[in-house]
């Protein structure tokens, strides 16, 4: 039993080297250090929270509030248009196809 354990944890460890490997996974890998490091999208990511705040907060003052929702629907566009986050979420869904296919790969 233990040398299965030990073969099994061998396996899996190859395999995760593998995927680290992967072209798909490395392409992830630096997209998500470029959104997590880029000033631009955190600062977009901060304001756009606020903005989410005030417009909860001033849903009864009706100016104030459309102020608010006009400026997050024009930051929020900005954020989801940004190349990055494009790239990004385009990355995501194909590591998740990827991840989805190892998955129904193991299950067979």
């Amino acid at each position: 039993m233990n040398a299965l354990n030990n073969k099994f944890n061998k396996t899996l460890k190859s395999l995760k080297e593998v995927l680290h490997d992967h072209p798909l996974v490395v392409e992830y890998l630096r997209y998500k250090d470029l959104v997590t490091n880029s000033r631009e999208i955190n600062d977009l990511e901060q304001r756009i929270k606020i903005l989410q705040q005030l417009m909860t907060q001033n849903i009864s003052d009706e100016a104030l509030h459309h102020q608010y929702k006009t400026e997050y629907l024009d930051l929020k566009a900005k954020y989801d248009n940004h190349p990055y986050i494009i790239n990004y979420n385009n990355l995501v869904t194909q590591l998740n196809d990827l991840l989805t296919e190892l998955k129904t790969i193991l299950d067979s």
